[in-house]
């Protein structure tokens, strides 16, 4: 696929450098949309006969024949609506920067979703494993300890958990000051379990890293900040051992501490301002999770179930 080139291209970059500045979208956002109007105006140069696209000849028509080409490619429902938003995005800035008049895309229906429900452990599960990753000794036991304990303690995603700072842990209001996406900040309690963690692991950090308050919590052995990469990395190789299973991940970790919080009858919305979410559908999908865990748990154990 290549680079959009020309007006079209020049218009797509402008978009996204508005997304980068303006809306404070991600790296990972911006480089997926990037990806996303390059397929489009592939296509539609194709599809549409002319690399000079008109914005303005664009019908949505030819928004669903783009999402109809990635059908047949075999992409997920997911990608399809993200490429969707994209066009739609993009369609949105040219109409308030005159390159276009309407927005073809906005008539389009976004297809339905099939949501997955996410992995999570039983608390039994995790709290085994955590105690037993506690006893592990040295640097790299006690950065995993910390690493797991923090995750599943707060809740945190694997970006928030690259981000941390020493300056960032509050001991003393057991919290962690959080920057979520959309660089959002909030704040987080976090346990006790995760804050003793996190001591015996700075009991292994080279002095100066501590005295640093801007320093990164997680880092390698020569004091380097972990990659996202990383840490799913070291924490996806433990937890594979804990869950015997696959599809685990380090978003295992927010998904079980979501949903265990809700199956011990915490409020809807105290879990999404925790979890960070900006729309409390998002969050309504662990309601689901733990109604079905409760589901299975009937079913197992009722004796005229």
């Amino acid at each position: 696929m290549k680079p959009a080139s020309g007006p079209l291209g020049a218009h797509i970059d402008d978009h996204l450098d508005y997304l980068k500045a303006v809306r404070r979208y991600s790296p990972n956002t911006i480089a997926a949309y990037r990806r996303d109007l390059e397929d489009w105006a592939a296509f539609s140069a194709d599809h549409l006969g002319t690399s000079s696209i008109d914005l303005n000849t664009v019908r949505p028509d030819d928004v669903r024949a783009f999402l109809g080409y990635c059908a047949d490619r075999g992409l997920v429902r997911r990608t399809i609506a993200r490429r969707l938003a994209a066009v739609r995005s993009f369609f949105r800035h040219a109409c308030r920067e005159g390159w276009a008049d309407k927005n073809p895309a906005q008539q389009v229906g976004v297809p339905r979703q099939n949501r997955k429900l996410p992995e999570v452990l039983s608390a039994a599960t995790l709290d085994r494993a955590l105690e037993s990753y506690a006893k592990v000794e040295g640097f790299f036991g006690r950065r995993l300890a910390a690493l797991l304990e923090v995750a599943y303690g707060a809740g945190l995603r694997v970006s928030e958990l690259a981000g941390l700072t020493w300056a960032d842990v509050d001991a003393g209001s057991k919290t962690v000051r959080v920057i979520g996406k959309g660089d959002k900040e909030r704040r987080v309690p976090i346990t006790g379990r995760a804050l003793e963690a996190l001591q015996q692991y700075g009991g292994e950090l080279d002095g100066d890293a501590l005295v640093d308050t801007a320093a990164p919590v997680f880092v390698g052995r020569t004091g380097r900040a972990l990659s996202v990469r990383q840490i799913q990395r070291v924490v996806k190789r433990a937890l594979d051992t804990i869950a015997e299973r696959e599809g685990v991940s380090t978003h295992t970790l927010r998904h079980s501490f979501a949903t265990h919080l809700l199956d011990r009858g915490a409020d809807i919305m105290a879990v999404k301002e925790l979890l960070g979410h900006a729309s409390l559908s998002t969050t309504q999908l662990y309601t689901h999770l733990s109604r079905e865990r409760i589901k299975t748990a009937y079913d197992l154990a009722h004796p005229h179930a």
